[in-house]
């Protein structure tokens, strides 16, 4: 943070150059030097006593009034920016509208030639498969030559015996036969 006495020693006329425009209006002008004079007015501010806090609050209600007239003048002109922004993005949405439906229709016929194709390599490929039964019976393995059936078996039986056996550990329990 800098120190006011430094900036005292060294003050700057000029603080802030805004780009000029050739359409820069005699009262844009008069603000914007104003703004660069109280700028610069306020780098030089010090306050070491009552007398000066009290002329450092005075100072900071007029940056607010000052920023309230720079706001008011540029207000109009924002205005008028955002009306002309406005009507442009509703004409581009006007010529963009009937080419999104457009992407939007393309996408469909697409897709739907692309499940047609689908479904018809689906068909020749079942029409491929043997359509006779017993061929097809064939080709599965039986519950006999699977050496995993047991297991299998087993394995989805499980819960339903362990359940039952629960059950029967419990009516047991009740009734005071332990004998399982």
């Amino acid at each position: 943070m800098k120190s006011n006495t430094a900036v005292q020693e060294a003050p700057e006329t000029v603080v802030a150059v805004l780009p000029k425009s050739s359409s820069v209006s005699p009262r844009e002008e008069e603000l914007e030097s104003e703004v660069s004079e109280i700028e610069a007015m306020a780098l030089a501010v010090s306050v070491q006593n009552d007398e000066e806090y009290e002329a450092a609050g005075k100072f900071g209600v007029m940056l607010k009034k000052k920023a309230a007239e720079v706001t008011e003048f540029f207000k109009p002109l924002k205005d008028s920016a955002y009306k002309a922004h406005k009507a442009i993005c509703d004409r581009e949405k006007e010529m963009l509208t009937p080419l999104r439906k457009a992407e939007m229709t393309l996408k469909k016929t697409m897709g739907d030639y692309a499940m047609e194709q689908e479904r018809k390599r689906r068909e020749a490929e079942e029409a491929a498969r043997p359509s006779d039964k017993s061929s097809r019976d064939r080709s599965r393995p039986t519950a006999r030559s699977d050496k995993y059936s047991s297991a299998i078996l087993f394995m989805t039986a499980f819960p339903v015996i362990c359940a039952a056996l629960h059950r029967s550990k419990k009516r047991a329990r009740r009734t005071g036969n332990a004998a399982i």
